[in-house]
């Protein structure tokens, strides 16, 4: 028995479906027609179901499970004619977009390659907010390091890279009631959200602020599919009960009502009342917002700048780890030289002296 699960948000119609066996495990985002709905199958492909009709906006699951096929193959055929998109990013809305395209001629015009550029100081320039910059780290344009950097994809071969040297308010970089379905936990809470496009698990610890940081990797989502499969099946009871049957009475399949039957499975959830009027499905999953800071890390975990090689090529950068009251301390020091930190290519060679030669 196989199983996949399906993630759908009505207002763009991007759709996740995460598949996973013991070796392996499947990402993709697809586009779905409009009005946006989960698919549904021709009669002779026995891929039982339970998934919901779509009548308010919102973020809906589904499952689909078979005896027969493999998750690739449920995954084949659920999926047929739908345009493959996980590689591509939401698209900007036409503002947004020329607020990106204005941020990146404005750092290509003004920095070398090497620069240490702060997002303190590039935030100063009105069309480079937090967004903005994130949105330009995720289409890979620059790389983001830095204590406060987890809201952006793992640096690579960008040729600029910004270091997150200040906090970052959730709302700076999410969008309107980004939460899915908080739950708590031990440490705080987690929710699912959609970010860049892309389903991605959000866990908070409290302090004296609320710090949020993301618990699935950014810009690597073919590696978070486990990790968010176990979230849905522990707080959608709908998904464990569905898939439960499967295992406990694979004999009792055709009695559940396939696809083929062209009748709604018993665990079909349609629209009704509640008692939570946000809730207005039992697929649904309940948004809500967030206040809070982005990036949590434990005081004492090491943090990662990217620099200049001495003597290399400007796009050839070495990765150093120190601790967060170092470059804490690195980056004021930094400031007190503002003369040199002001010449481009200095910056990148000031701020390796000072780590090296043990200032701080």
């Amino acid at each position: 028995m196989s199983c996949v699960i399906a993630i759908l948000t009505s207002i763009t119609g991007r759709m996740v479906i995460l598949g996973a066996d013991s070796v392996s495990t499947s990402y993709d985002v697809y586009e779905t027609s409009y009005p946006a709905k989960f698919p549904q199958l021709s009669p002779e492909f026995d891929i039982f179901h339970n998934y919901p009709t779509i009548t308010t906006p919102g973020t809906y699951h589904a499952s689909y499970c078979s005896y027969e096929k493999n998750y690739a193959l449920i995954i084949e055929k659920i999926t047929v004619g739908l345009p493959k998109i996980t590689r591509y990013p939401m698209v900007s809305s036409s503002r947004d977009a020329e607020a990106e395209t204005s941020c990146l001629d404005y750092i290509e015009s003004n920095y070398p390659l090497d620069f240490i550029l702060l997002m303190s100081d590039i935030k100063k320039k009105s069309c480079c907010t937090t967004r903005v910059v994130a949105s330009l780290a995720f289409k890979r344009f620059i790389g983001v390091d830095g204590f406060y950097g987890c809201f952006a994809p793992h640096i690579e071969d960008q040729y600029f890279r910004v270091t997150a040297d200040e906090p970052i308010p959730v709302e700076d970089i999410l969008s309107d009631d980004p939460l899915l379905h908080v739950q708590r936990v031990k440490t705080g809470q987690e929710a699912l959200t959609w970010y860049q496009g892309h389903l991605h698990l959000l866990r908070s610890i409290k302090s004296r602020k609320i710090w949020w940081y993301p618990a699935t990797k950014i810009g690597a989502e073919n590696e978070n599919v486990r990790m968010i499969m176990d979230f849905m099946r522990r707080h959608f009871s709908q998904i464990r009960d569905f898939e439960t049957r499967f295992i406990d009475a694979p004999s009792k399949g055709p009695k559940m009502k396939s696809a083929s039957s062209h009748e709604s499975s018993d665990l079909d959830q349609e629209p009704r009342s509640s008692t939570n009027v946000q809730k207005l499905n039992e697929n649904m999953l309940v948004a809500s917002p967030a206040d809070g800071w982005f990036c949590y890390k434990a005081q004492h975990e090491p943090v990662t700048i990217s620099l200049p090689r001495v003597g290399a090529n400007s796009h050839q950068t070495q990765s150093i780890l120190r601790s967060r009251k170092v470059f804490t301390k690195a980056i004021e020091q930094i400031h007190l030289f503002g003369g040199a930190f002001n010449h481009g290519r200095n910056s990148g060679k000031l701020m390796r002296s000072i780590l090296d030669i043990g200032v701080v």
